[in-house]
């Protein structure tokens, strides 16, 4: 029940942090552009690329905290591992095992050639195996992170410009300057 406990925590603090950075990052990018000369009103389209902005940061935030999380997860298996397997080859009589089990692998397996540190190292071998995929995804989750951070706030600053709340304001000025001079 204690995993269940930990599990949940984990994801629901990841899925909080995720969300709330990206709705944060987000905010500031929509006050950043509105400060700009061209930033004074918000379309349709860019309403529609900064809720997508929302939804791609969340989806990497979260992983990227939760792979930060199970980073964290794979030092202490470890650590209980080594402990357990220690702890095994102390308790268990290896000389006992093989005769019960496959007596004619006594005379290739003696005891006294099992190296307890062999089993530390089978496990930190695995552990920083997995250590270095979670530190590879890590890294493409920032990379997609900046990536998104760079790239769609252009097409917000492109759709206010270009779209401005779908009037055309030179045109609506050539038409009055237009209708001006008939009278």
């Amino acid at each position: 029940m204690a995993d269940l406990k930990y599990l949940w925590d984990n994801s629901t603090s990841a899925l909080f942090w995720g969300f709330f950075i990206a709705i944060v990052l987000t905010s500031l990018i929509f006050r950043l552009f509105k400060n700009t000369p061209m930033g004074s009103r918000y379309t349709q389209a860019s309403t529609f690329w900064g809720l997508l902005m929302v939804a791609l940061l969340s989806i990497e935030f979260i992983s990227l905290i939760g792979a930060f999380q199970a980073r964290l997860a794979v030092n202490d298996v470890e650590e209980s591992i080594k402990s357990y397997g220690g702890n095994a080859l102390n308790i268990i009589n290896i000389d006992n095992v093989i005769e019960n089990i496959a007596p004619n692998l006594k005379r290739f397996v003696n005891s006294e050639n099992i190296n307890k540190d062999a089993v530390d190292d089978i496990v930190s071998t695995y552990a920083d195996n997995v250590r270095d995929n979670i530190d590879k995804q890590i890294i493409k989750l920032i990379i997609f992170i900046v990536a998104t951070l760079i790239f769609l706030p252009m097409f917000i600053v492109k759709s206010k410009r270009h779209f401005d709340n779908g009037r055309n304001y030179s045109a609506k000025r050539s038409s009055y300057r237009t209708a001006r001079k008939h009278y």
